[in-house]
């Protein structure tokens, strides 16, 4: 019993590992896309900063959510109401910033006429 447990959570934590590797390419590549190209070093880094700050950030929020919902919300207690409130939250900042961002400066592709 105690076995097939971890198990689960190891499988978790490989699918959570691979499916946050991936949006972290996708991420770091879009701050390369938004960098100016004059000064690329520099708008990269305070973007990286900027994304650990608000990890850190939210790591910290995260925490004291998950105090504060102990008590529960409604029906729910614990880890579903944190992560109820924490998948609105997304879903509401990703509808915010939807059609907003776009990219600075656009790859442009060589012409290939012969």
């Amino acid at each position: 019993q105690i076995f097939g447990g971890l198990l689960a959570v190891a499988g978790v934590k490989v699918y959570d590992g691979f499916v946050g590797s991936m949006a972290t390419v996708a991420l770091f590549t879009a701050m390369m896309d938004r960098a100016d190209p004059r000064q690329g070093g520099t708008d990269y880094t305070v973007q990286a900063s900027v994304v650990l700050i608000a990890g850190f950030g939210g790591a910290l929020l995260g925490g004291a959510l998950g105090d504060a919902l102990l008590g529960g919300l409604g029906t729910l207690h614990g880890y579903a109401a944190h992560y109820l409130v924490t998948a609105a939250l997304t879903v509401a900042g990703a509808l915010a910033l939807w059609g907003r961002v776009a990219p600075r400066h656009p790859i442009q592709r060589a012409s290939t006429s012969s």
